[in-house]
């Protein structure tokens, strides 16, 4: 096996995954309003049971991770890439500064993969928090 079909494999189970993820964490939020305590004497305002407010926390932390692991991504590739082409235009190599060949950074995807692992590991908690909810709910 290559490594180029290492990464090409890697790209795209991260890829589900996170859409996966995404899914789960929306209907996780979703199941948690079932559990909404409403206010008769505040229409306007509910509570939620400790554990499911938990849950929501983390499943919308990890929709927050799932944000920020793509804009920094953008944000890192998207400077450098501009770096390059400028570069590769001022040295007269490519004078559209889009074919030049270079070697990015090894560091570069860590940023992504942090967010990455941070998004699942955030999104799993808050559903094992909400299905302990529920299964308790179901024994009473």
């Amino acid at each position: 096996m290559r490594v180029s079909s290492v990464r090409e494999h890697y790209s795209k189970l991260t890829a589900k995954g996170g859409d996966v993820a995404r899914q789960i964490a929306f209907a996780g939020i979703a199941v948690a309003w079932i559990f909404h305590i409403a206010d008769p004497a505040h229409p306007n305002t509910f509570s939620l049971p400790p554990h499911v407010l938990l849950s929501v926390v983390l499943l919308c932390s990890g929709l927050g991770f799932d944000l920020l692991q793509y804009v920094i991504s953008s944000a890192i590739w998207g400077v450098y890439g501009r770096a390059k082409e400028k570069e590769f235009q001022r040295e007269s190599l490519d004078p559209a500064g889009e074919s030049g060949e270079f070697a990015a950074p090894f560091w570069f995807n860590w940023p992504a993969i942090a967010f990455l692992w941070a998004k699942f590991l955030s999104i799993v908690a808050g559903m094992s928090v909400l299905c302990v909810h529920l299964w308790s709910s179901l024994q009473h």
